[in-house]
């Protein structure tokens, strides 16, 4: 197994005549933990203001402490969150379940579970843009379905290669 590509949590491992893609973020983790710690630290900068207020004589003094405590359920939440997310992306590949497969020597697009999909000549990769996301991805579309399998980098793109490969691979 050799890995060919790599962006974002998502990588491509080439693997004889097959290329697997896989998913190592869980989808959402990331996006999960950045959302908790920032409404732990919105809770926490409103606990520090209404604590500095109540010391000033400008409000009840419960406030702060309470935001205080608030911040704490986000902040357990996105540790949690951040321990799964670095827990899989140290897994071995072995353990991971591909998103899919294309079997480059027989031209199919199979399943995770190698079960065929469609012939690799029914199917198109091409670059797409999720709206919970600017950066680029690649998306493969065969009849009756489609799903993204890689994303590339916020900035530096970096799909051109795994398209060029699935292009290759007999893709429209």
């Amino acid at each position: 197994m050799r890995v060919v590509a790599s962006s974002s949590g998502f990588e491509v491992v080439e693997d004889g005549h097959l290329l697997l893609f896989f998913d190592r973020d869980g989808r959402g983790s990331a996006i999960a933990m950045v959302v908790a710690f920032g409404f732990a630290a919105l809770l926490g900068v409103h606990a520090v203001l209404w604590t500095s207020l109540a010391i000033a004589g400008q409000s009840h003094w419960a406030l702060g402490p309470v935001f205080a405590v608030g911040a704490i359920i986000p902040t357990v939440v996105g540790a949690l969150v951040r321990r799964r997310f670095r827990r899989l992306r140290t897994r071995p590949l072995s353990e991971l379940r591909p998103l899919v497969v294309v079997d480059v020597g027989a031209r199919w697009l199979l399943s995770s579970s190698l079960q065929p999909i469609a012939p690799v000549t029914q199917c198109r990769a091409a670059q797409a843009m999720l709206i919970s996301s600017s950066a680029p991805s690649v998306r493969i579309t065969w009849p009756g379905g489609g799903l993204e399998v890689y994303r590339g980098g916020l900035f530096g793109g970096g799909i051109a290669d795994v398209l060029a490969l699935l292009h290759r691979a007999g893709m429209r």
